[in-house]
């Protein structure tokens, strides 16, 4: 059940952001039983803003903010009391809305952390430094975490993230690590049970790929088909695309071993999301 602590009330993921827009923030959360929940928030303290929350699914919780503003600074506070009158609280946390598209942002990229709490909270601690406005992870988050691996989530995944995550956005890629999705799709809502999706984020547009079904990402499939219709209907100047397998390398054996014989410079299965992103100006191309 991915129980970190018999018997005690706690987080099985500590609350997360993701940018809606550049007036809007999701905040997404798990507790270990029922209780009645309370999200307060403002722009100074202490918070003039307060909604009870009702859980989307069994005791997983996902409130969107709305109507804020733009490139702003806001703190917010979570707390939680179950059945026995025991209270939860997260504290005051933090966030920042995105700009509007006329402003740079700074943001960061890692990928295959896996079942690695410890190496999440020191990439955290480095990525926090860097003041990013949000981050992307390409995917492996975790070691495999499936259907019947759930606590690779809870007792790995967000006690190295939680840190970070917390006040700083994060667009997850779904990697081979997460392959059946379900617990990818039911962490973050945002992908609507499908592994991928978009989202704007001040100059830019982002595409999010589900790249273990190769065939949906060749000419016909149903993202591919998803992908150049949000390419073509984009006007930001800037359209990135984000994907856990690499399309191609530069390594001497990825692809056919070149110290004995001929390569294929790339995996084959790929070459029309490739042309792809080429025909319909995509900028920049992140994989894991």
């Amino acid at each position: 059940r991915g129980l970190r602590f018999p018997n005690t009330f706690h987080f099985l993921a500590e609350p997360y952001l993701f940018p809606l827009d550049n007036r809007g923030m999701q905040i997404t959360f798990e507790l270990d039983r029922p209780a009645q929940v309370s999200l307060s928030y403002g722009m100074t303290l202490p918070l003039s803003n307060s909604i009870e929350l009702q859980a989307k699914k069994e005791n997983l919780y996902s409130a969107q903010i709305q109507d804020l503003q733009p490139g702003t600074a806001y703190f917010y506070q979570l707390s939680a009391k179950d059945s026995a009158g025991k209270i939860l609280s997260t504290g005051t946390l933090t966030f920042r809305t995105a700009p509007s598209a006329s402003q740079p942002i700074v943001f960061g990229v890692v990928s295959d952390t896996e079942a690695r709490p410890q190496i999440n909270e020191k990439i955290g601690s480095l990525l926090w430094d860097e003041r990013v406005d949000f981050t992307i992870h390409l995917g492996d988050l975790t070691d495999g975490g499936q259907k019947k691996q759930k606590w690779q989530w809870s007792q790995e995944f967000f006690p190295g993230s939680s840190a970070l995550y917390s006040r700083i956005p994060n667009l997850p890629v779904p990697g081979n690590g997460e392959g059946d999705l379900h617990w990818f799709n039911y962490y973050h809502p945002q992908s609507e049970e499908k592994g991928y999706y978009e989202v704007s984020y001040g100059l830019g547009d982002f595409f999010i790929l589900d790249s273990n079904q190769p065939k949906d990402l060749q000419v016909g499939g149903r993202q591919y088909l998803w992908l150049q219709n949000a390419l073509q209907k984009s006007t930001a100047p800037w359209k990135i695309v984000l994907m856990h397998h690499a399309p191609y390398s530069a390594d001497e054996d990825d692809y056919g071993n070149t110290w004995k014989g001929t390569s294929t410079y790339g995996d084959r299965r790929f070459q029309d999301l490739v042309g792809l992103l080429e025909k319909e100006g995509v900028r920049v191309f992140f994989f894991g």
